[in-house]
């Protein structure tokens, strides 16, 4: 690729011209005469100059390389309008002086401009990173003295209407009073039923932050007018903060320089009670065990029971251990139940039954003891085949 000159009329004072300057004729016809100009690029110094200014005399390499060339057209009638751009033609001229230098001279030459670039770069660059890095490391308290100055009337009156009447505490309101009674009556046994046919529940879960939420509606506003007051970068990184730690603790800043500090508390008590026995009615529905309402463990995994000793042995002699019992799992072939008689701590007799039973079927034992004394039951062995 070459440099343009500006195209002449052909004479033989211009022909002259340009040979003496060093061109030559690379085509010729009855209309045009094109004359080339090719200068040499070294490598050495150029690549050594690339070295010590860190890649930065490449912006002066690369162009010399593209434009090694230069082209003359001279035509034999008339020149066309069209000449050849002023960029050109200055690059080509730089390019001529500079290539007039004695070797110490562009040296000189190139090292002054590899070291313009390289502080122009580094400076500019060191600005940009400077800049960065206090957008990196900014977070609130950095400008809380410019953020946290006396808010207008008008926000306040927009918060207090969120106290008051928001949607929030409007739920609170609604469902405080059964839902403390829920938390309070419902069992392990009936929460889950109970859970399934009240929506409330699942819309309490995060009604402290709807909470937060609301009033951040109306004071994130201000603070995005007080955060584009920053510079670009601070002010970037504040407003992806708006739903984020800045929000907050500006919101928490507006209740309190609006004095409604003890009103907001109040109102969030009411919220959190509502929230908690929320909770606590979800724990009990996720608490409920596998087996029925009135049965209790055995001390043996995948059994449960119920001791109905109290209704009397179906034998006449003796004591026994009379129990529901169900188990997790089928035993189809036979579930065997073996039991201690206990008297004052001490094994008096041992009896045991069997049943067959499905999963989660209940059967009616009995394990008798020949014993004269009264005393105590316990479970020694369950199996199930």
């Amino acid at each position: 690729m070459g440099v343009n000159m500006p195209n002449a009329l052909y004479s033989n004072e211009n022909l002259s011209r340009y040979l003496k300057s060093g061109y030559v004729i690379e085509s010729e016809n009855d209309e045009i005469a094109i004359l080339v100009k090719r200068r040499k690029v070294g490598v050495f110094w150029n690549l050594v100059l690339t070295l010590i200014t860190g890649g930065f005399w490449l912006l002066v390499w690369i162009p010399r390389l593209i434009f090694r060339n230069s082209v003359v057209r001279l035509y034999k009638d008339e020149v066309p309008a069209k000449q050849t751009g002023w960029l050109s033609r200055l690059t080509d001229q730089g390019i001529d002086k500079f290539q007039g230098l004695s070797p110490r001279g562009k040296l000189i030459t190139a090292g002054s401009v590899a070291v313009l670039l390289a502080i122009f770069f580094v400076s500019g660059n060191t600005s940009r990173i400077n800049e960065e890095k206090l957008a990196e490391a900014a977070n609130y308290s950095t400008f809380q003295n410019q953020l946290e100055t006396p808010v207008d009337p008008a926000y306040c009156g927009a918060i207090e209407r969120v106290l008051e009447d928001g949607t929030s505490i409007s739920f609170a309101k609604k469902n405080r009073d059964r839902a403390i009674k829920a938390s309070d009556s419902l069992t392990v046994w009936n929460a889950d039923s109970y859970l399934a046919k009240s929506d409330w529940v699942d819309s309490a879960s995060n009604l402290v932050l709807d909470f937060y939420a609301e009033q951040e509606v109306s004071t994130n506003k201000l603070l995005s007018t007080r955060i584009k007051g920053l510079s670009d970068k601070l002010a970037e990184v504040g407003l992806k903060e708006l739903d984020g730690s800045w929000g907050d603790k500006f919101r928490a800043f507006v209740v309190t320089d609006c004095g409604l500090q003890e009103q907001a508390t109040s109102v969030e008590e009411k919220i959190r009670e509502v929230m908690t026995a929320a909770d606590v009615i979800k724990y009990k529905a996720s608490s409920k065990p596998w087996y029925p309402k009135g049965f209790k463990e055995t001390g043996f995994e995948g059994f449960a029971y119920q001791n109905i000793s109290s209704q009397g042995c179906s034998y006449s002699f003796g004591s026994c251990a009379k129990f529901k019992i169900i188990s997790k799992t089928s035993c189809p072939t036979n579930l065997y139940v073996r039991t201690n008689h206990l008297v004052n701590g001490a094994v008096d007799d041992w009896s045991n039954d069997t049943a067959t039973v499905s999963a989660g079927q209940i059967a009616i034992m009995e394990t008798t003891f020949n014993s004269d004394y009264s005393g105590s039951w316990e479970f020694v062995e369950i199996n199930c085949y």
